[in-house]
Order: structure tokens, then sequence, then C-alpha cells
């Protein structure tokens, strides 16, 4: 007779929070995962991206994070009235994101949590979404940002 135990977050290897620092980090920023569709909802709002990656085996290569910060910085432009005939173009960049996020998913097991913050500047204030890339056992995390 085979022994069946029950699932819970003590024995399943989920970490549920992690907290990590940038060098002089003084600006708390508490990120959830968040799937594809709110990560591009986000990105929609942002007049800035912070991308971040936990410490940790199997780290994202730098052109790949480049590569989806691209995506990611597009999105409001694509949005905004200063481009014309711009569905297409949209599909597209959503079709690539979402194949960059898989790819972050699957070789590299991580993936992404968010939040969107307002930081203080002279002229207003700036929206900034926050991305950590984290190892998928992580769902919220704790990030002090050097600014």
């Amino acid at each position: 007779m085979q022994h069946m135990h029950r699932v819970t977050p003590e024995n399943s290897g989920i970490t549920l929070h992690k907290t990590w620092h940038d060098p002089n980090g003084r600006t708390r920023v508490t990120c959830f995962a968040v799937d594809d569709s709110a990560l591009m909802h986000l990105a929609a709002r942002a007049d800035e991206i912070e991308i971040r990656q936990s410490p940790g085996a199997n780290l994202v290569d730098p052109d790949i994070v480049a590569q989806l910060n691209f995506s990611l910085v597009a999105l409001p432009l694509l949005l905004s009235d200063t481009v014309r005939n711009s569905g297409a173009a949209l599909r597209r960049l959503r079709l690539v994101t979402g194949d960059r996020l898989a790819r972050i998913r699957i070789k590299h097991n991580r993936h992404v949590l968010a939040r969107l913050i307002r930081r203080p500047s002279d002229t207003g204030d700036i929206r900034v979404l926050v991305l950590v890339l984290a190892s998928r056992r992580v769902s919220v995390c704790d990030w002090h940002l050097a600014f």
C-alpha cells in the first residue's frame, strides 16, 4: 500500500517570501507574481522599467533581460496615439514578449514578480515598473532599491 501525504507549504518546497537588496538600497518595493497579461497591463502604464534578478542558479542571460526590457518599454509607445496602424505591431510585440517570458520560465526556471510604484522627481512622479526575475518557488519578494 502506498502512503500518500498532503502537500502543504511547509513540505512543498515553495518559498512564499524573500527579501533582496541593491547596494545602498533604501526604497522597499514588495513585488508579487504576475501572469503575462497582467505584466503587459502594468508595462503599458509605466514610464520606466527596472529589472532585477534574484541571486541563485539559472540566472537569465543579460541579452534576454535586455530584450525583455526593450519589448516592455516599447509597449506604451505602440499604445499611444503617435503610432498609426499599430495593431499588427502590438500583436507581434505581445507575441515576442510572451515567448521571452516562456523561455525564462522554461530554460531558467524563473518567473516574474512585479510592482508598479511612483518615484518622486523634480518634474512630477515617475511610474516605475519593478520586475524581479525570481525562482518559481518565490511568490512574493521585497526588493530594496537604490533610488
